[in-house]
């Protein structure tokens, strides 16, 4: 089991229910000794579910026959598409001295949209979580 964090939210992952459980105790005894008050009335789906519903933008889904799937909205979907396709254009087109900013600024919002286990800020090496785009995924 395992649990992620946006902002003030936690979402908790687990194999089985009683997984999902031992997560969420284990998040609110945490806050508890933070002295944050855990809202319980907030708490969706207690046990779990394979639809939570939306978060940090994404809706993720556990589904049986494609595994963990997330869907994104149109607009951030073709802004990602059109970061992906510029890159590869300076790229095919010889340009080899990328910025370095406006690079680490496009692969911040892909990790946040594409992965929602990556964390938002950028590094500069890279992690298990980048991404990597060839041109059969446009």
């Amino acid at each position: 089991s395992d649990f992620a964090t946006f902002v003030d939210d936690q979402r908790v992952m687990g194999g089985s229910h009683e997984r999902v459980k031992s997560a969420g105790h284990a998040i609110s005894t945490l806050e508890s000794y933070l002295g944050i008050q855990d809202a319980l009335r907030k708490v969706r789906h207690f046990l779990g579910s394979k639809f939570a519903g939306a978060w940090a933008g994404v809706v993720v889904l556990n589904d049986e026959e494609k595994g963990i799937v997330q869907l994104l909205s149109q607009e951030n979907w073709d802004k990602m598409k059109r970061i992906i396709d510029k890159w590869l254009s300076r790229v095919e087109g010889g340009e080899w001295e990328l910025n370095h900013s406006e690079l680490r600024s496009d692969r911040g919002l892909i990790r946040c949209h594409a992965s929602p286990r990556a964390s938002c800020r950028t590094s500069p090496t890279p992690s298990k979580y980048d991404i990597v785009v060839s041109k059969s995924a446009r």
